[in-house]
């Protein structure tokens, strides 16, 4: 009988220890994570409301898969946090990472949807941003990517992004090298990549369509855009390009702002059809670059709206 009350026991006690792991833990509202709770945490596996992290050293919460508000830092992690890591987390609001001196990694592996923004600024420590399996920023509320102000950051890579729905804002990370955006196909709104002047890698190559694009200050040889086919405003400037590659390029919404790139030989752009089509001045500003006129190849001339300054045509090969 003792045998058998133990056996009963047993199993009553492997049946409930099943039934905790297979319980989904979820947070109806806010969350605060601190050192008092650390432990506690490691089970959770959504969070409804925002989540403050506010810990030291070291943010982990390794269950957690879904945070539907905003995933932010407090005070207390603004002096001492250092790595943050969440390898199970797949989709986020709003992530943001401002003026966090000591932060050095941001590790999210698994990491899929933000459908807000991704914000990254003033982390004087952080190397690389590294989002590997990240597919869209869907941009609510017309917000997207914004990376600024981390002045020892050497890397972004996002090599499976493929949509997002506002903006994408890179500026005055003067020690980024890398951009890796190899699947990013549409931008609603515009792509700046502004003052990050030592960039020799800039991968772009399935973009097909983005609002507005200005690229400048790199340190890249050719700008190589295979796929993109429509852009509102067109800025390239004060960058080191030889060569501007735009074979599948047909529509110039706005401007063409081309701008003391010295080292600017020939654009490349056979299927550019229009340009300017809902501008009534200046079509093409080329100037204070080392050529006179900046030489752009088409097959034939485009339409445009407006003047043509500093800019001259070539055709590459007769219509038939």
């Amino acid at each position: 009988m003792m045998l058998c009350l133990l056996s009963v026991s047993a199993f009553i006690y492997a049946s409930n220890q099943q039934d905790m792991k297979d319980k989904k833990i979820v947070i109806n509202g806010d969350f605060i994570l601190t050192d008092d709770n650390y432990e506690k945490a490691k089970s959770i596996e959504v969070v409804k409301g925002n989540l403050k992290i506010n810990t030291t050293k070291i943010a982990s919460m390794p269950n957690l898969k879904e945070v539907v508000g905003i995933f932010y830092t407090g005070k207390k992690a603004k002096r001492d946090l250092q790595i943050v890591s969440f390898p199970l987390l797949e989709t986020v609001s709003i992530l943001y990472f401002e003026s966090l001196d000591n932060l050095k990694e941001i590790n999210m592996p698994n990491l899929k949807t933000i459908k807000g923004e991704l914000h990254v600024a003033r982390n004087f420590k952080l190397k690389q941003i590294n989002f590997h399996q990240l597919k869209e920023i869907q941009g609510s509320n017309g917000n997207g990517i914004n990376i600024e102000y981390n002045d020892n950051l050497e890397g972004i890579n996002l090599p499976r992004l493929q949509y997002v729905g506002g903006y994408i804002n890179i500026h005055e990370n003067y020690d980024l090298k890398e951009l890796d955006f190899s699947h990013l196909k549409k931008v609603n709104k515009f792509l700046d990549l502004i003052s990050c002047n030592n960039i020799n890698y800039l991968n772009l190559k399935s973009l097909k369509k983005v609002g507005g694009l200005t690229i400048n200050g790199t340190k890249i040889d050719t700008l190589q855009l295979n796929n993109l086919k429509s852009v509102g405003s067109f800025g390239i400037w004060d960058n080191d390009f030889k060569a501007v590659n735009l074979p599948q390029l047909n529509t110039i919404k706005y401007s063409f702002s081309i701008r003391w790139n010295d080292n600017l030989e020939r654009i490349y752009a056979p299927k550019l059809m229009k340009i300017g089509t809902n501008l009534d001045n200046d079509s093409i500003i080329a100037d204070e670059n080392k050529r006179t006129d900046v030489l752009i190849e088409v097959n034939k001339i485009p339409k445009y709206k407006g003047t043509i300054k500093n800019a001259k045509f070539k055709i590459i090969r007769k219509e038939e």
